[in-house]
């Protein structure tokens, strides 16, 4: 039975982790080359299992029941910690909504073109929005039903893109991708929101037990690597199907108003339909499945921040309350779907990053002791904290 449980610990950091993100990962590494973008996101990786483990520590001090990353923060930080916390996980979701919806409507725009019905994107996005905030309002078990139904083929179509993209790569299209000068601006904070599962570690403490620090910690590991080998593969193949520079290239993908769904147009001209058909299911049932995750989150977010009753009136409100902001956001940015996720990136590097070390150092300040502690010291903390704060305005570089 513990066994049972690892293994679903393990594919709840990954699913954590892989979500739209994977979807503008191309889009930024497409402005380095293969080799600095794998070191670069190995780094990456690196820090984010190590704040992982920070956070597993800190929570490990807290009782049963009551360890959330808002109640970590308050009782290490106090009141200080609480709102920032507070505040970064508002814009985490919010940004993240805003990149999701414009997502949506852009492949839905897509794919509707391609069988003559021409809709703009933003119609689209709007009616995304209404009908699946329209499920978000109705309840948990709603969303939780259909997200099962679609999270099942997840997996299994990126794995099928992966094996039906391998046939159209070039090796020597991958080694001829150079990194430009905007690089390290455009990629450091999709790179972080890529690995973003610190959330879910309280949950997984709960759900494993304190007791077994051991598996939870293996579980933070395993899932926390795993993911750098699907996104290292999914994006090399990228790569090595369309080109860097020229007329139907990245370089032409990062200037259109649909990068998203240009860029799998591009692929589909260049592989097999089967490989296409799996990339669209694959983009589709991702963005769905990230949009219902953080609509819901949000949603009960404010319900309970607001104290909004479960009412007909209340979930009007709460509705109005989630879905406008990054819905205004779509309607007012161009090309949102990249600068959205930069933008949740920001809030994330100081919620995932900077947070955990500044709880881990006040916890070892007053001397608490637990189970498991992580390897590091004072000056590794305030290292840590301060990559975090650089990564976060990385992008403004």
């Amino acid at each position: 039975m513990l066994r049972m449980k690892f293994i679903g610990s393990i594919f709840l950091i990954m699913g954590s982790a892989i979500g739209a993100g994977i979807l503008a990962l191309p889009l930024v590494t497409s402005l380095g080359s293969s080799a600095i973008s794998l070191l670069v996101m190995l780094a990456i990786a690196i820090l984010m299992l190590y704040t992982g483990l920070m956070t597993l520590e800190v929570n490990m001090a807290m009782h049963k029941d009551s360890n959330s990353f808002s109640t970590m923060a308050e009782r290490f930080l106090k009141i200080p910690g609480k709102i920032i916390c507070w505040i970064c996980f508002i814009m985490v979701l919010y940004m993240a909504l805003a990149a999701y919806i414009e997502g949506m409507g852009s492949l839905t725009a897509a794919l509707l073109g391609r069988i003559g019905i021409e809709i703009p994107s933003l119609i689209c996005s709007l009616f995304i929005t209404v009908f699946f905030g329209t499920v978000v309002a109705l309840g948990t078990y709603f969303v939780d039903s259909l997200n099962k139904f679609l999270f099942s083929f997840k997996g299994l179509f990126i794995l099928l893109s992966l094996v039906f993209m391998v046939p159209d790569v070039r090796a020597s299209l991958i080694l001829s991708y150079n990194t430009t000068s905007t690089f390290w601006a455009q990629s450091l904070s999709i790179f972080v929101t890529c690995f973003a599962y610190q959330f879910i570690i309280p949950s997984i403490v709960n759900y494993l037990g304190k007791e077994n620090h051991t598996y939870i910690r293996n579980a933070i590991i395993i899932g926390s690597f795993l993911p750098f080998f699907i996104y290292g593969s999914w994006f090399l193949m990228i790569q090595g199907i369309v080109p860097q520079t020229g007329p139907d290239s990245f370089e032409a993908i990062n200037q259109s108003n649909e990068p998203l769904a240009m860029m799998l147009g591009f692929l589909g001209e260049r592989t097999s339909s089967w490989a296409t058909l799996m990339l669209n299911g694959f983009s589709n049932i991702t963005m769905t499945t990230s949009f219902l995750g953080i609509s819901l989150s949000l949603f009960d977010f404010l319900r309970d921040g607001f104290h909004l009753k479960k009412n007909l009136t209340g979930k009007i409100t709460t509705f109005i309350l989630t879905f406008v902001p990054p819905v205004l956001f779509v309607i007012l940015v161009p090309k949102g779907f990249v600068l959205a996720l930069q933008y949740s990136g920001i809030f994330t590097c100081f919620l995932i990053i900077m947070l955990p070390a500044l709880m881990l150092l006040k916890k070892r300040q007053e001397r608490i002791e637990t189970a498991y502690e992580v390897p590091t010291n004072t000056v590794i903390l305030y290292s840590v904290a301060a990559i975090g704060v650089l990564l976060a305005f990385a992008q403004f570089y």
